[in-house]
């Protein structure tokens, strides 16, 4: 990218694919199998939309560390002007802080069950928003004050501490159920974490919950971080497009190998955000922005590619508004008495017409140049 004031749209592109797989394939897909096949679960392309039980790593695990990766991306092109001092440092603080409430904010609609306005249902620190405040708020704050050689220390310092933490003090375990990770939050979020259910006056866990988020903050805050590094190598000048690409593909497959040799001591667990799973995944998202930076940013291979902005460029909009509406009584109401011809379809279609309301609402922000970003 030879201008840095030239918006990155290899950005966007690649945001709008990770939210067009969140928000639209993943349900489309699915809701098309439950009508078309007898036992969906089986199929392959359901399988390609689960996530790993536990250890290990897959395609759809893939989804929210890249997502918080790519927050971290922007963080040099929107702070620069802060870390030269060309801006107040005041108007750094609130926007920083205003990013955080808000994200946090807007995970607890999503997932803490904040519209409950019910105190025996929320959940405190549960969704993909609030983990990304957390790792952005770190990882910009860094980027202003510090040099990138104590980025880079720290970094390193906060993977190397998370294994030091579950090694000092959880005996290094890495049994699902039964690791220092899930008692911290079991602990200090109580009934406050998610999966958690209010019956009959009294709380119920769920066995089946393994995801977790305080000691995680570390390794929120690397992911965000390495997106940071990325965004820094893209906004540089003194390299050529073709030296950044080839440096961002080097180093992401080195993460990628680092990941795999240590699996044996570090397992890859998504669900507690392990540091060999924040190197697989940050490989893996450095390996997925070289290429669509080079086929879009440098190649300008960018053609039919605009839809994809529809959810890159508002994709806040776009996932709290897959969460949180439901835009299901207008197809149920224009097709009212149509089931009985539909079938098991029937449902299918619903489905579609709200993706498809989600998809125009979207393509109407973008064409209109409205862009909702917190």
């Amino acid at each position: 990218m030879g201008n840095t004031k030239e918006r990155l749209a290899s950005l966007d592109v690649l945001r709008g694919i990770d939210m067009f797989f969140l928000v639209f394939l993943e349900p489309f897909c699915r809701s098309l199998l439950r009508a078309a096949v007898p036992n969906p679960e089986t199929t392959w392309l359901w399988r390609l939309f689960d996530h790993i039980p536990w250890h290990g790593f897959c395609f759809w695990d893939m989804i929210m560390p890249l997502f918080m990766f790519m927050s971290g991306i922007t963080i040099p092109f929107a702070l620069a002007k802060y870390r030269n001092r060309e801006a107040p440092m005041g108007k750094f603080w609130l926007r920083i802080a205003k990013r955080f409430v808000l994200l946090f904010i807007l995970g607890a609609m999503v997932q803490g069950n904040l519209l409950d306005f019910d105190i025996h249902t929320l959940c405190m620190y549960s969704n993909t928003l609030q983990a990304i405040a957390v790792g952005y708020v770190v990882a910009a704050i860094l980027y202003v004050f510090t040099s990138v050689r104590f980025q880079i220390g720290a970094a390193a310092f906060l993977l190397a501490g998370f294994a030091a933490v579950v090694a000092i003090f959880g005996g290094n375990s890495y049994e699902i159920g039964n690791n220092l990770v899930e008692a911290i939050d079991n602990n200090l979020l109580g009934h406050f974490r998610d999966a958690v259910s209010w019956e009959n006056g009294q709380y119920i866990f769920s066995p089946d919950y393994h995801y977790t988020w305080i000691l995680s903050s570390m390794n929120f805050a690397v992911t965000a971080m390495l997106g940071c590094f990325t965004g820094m190598v893209l906004r540089g000048e003194k390299w050529s497009s073709g030296k950044k690409v080839r440096f961002l593909l080097i180093w992401g497959a080195a993460m990628v190998v680092a990941a795999l040799l240590l699996d044996p001591v570090l397992p890859i667990i998504k669900h507690i955000w392990s540091s060999s799973m924040v190197l697989i995944a940050g490989g893996f998202s450095v390996l997925a922005m070289a290429v669509t930076y080079y086929l879009v940013d440098v190649k300008k291979l960018n053609k039919g590619l605009d839809w994809l902005k529809y959810y890159g460029m508002n994709a806040i909009v776009a996932y709290c508004v897959f969460h949180l509406v439901n835009f299901s009584s207008m197809p149920q109401s224009l097709l009212y008495g149509t089931a009985q011809w539909l079938g098991s379809f029937y449902p299918f279609i619903i489905t579609l017409c709200c993706l498809l309301i989600q998809f125009l609402i979207l393509r109407y922000l973008y064409r209109n140049k409205i862009y909702i970003r917190v």
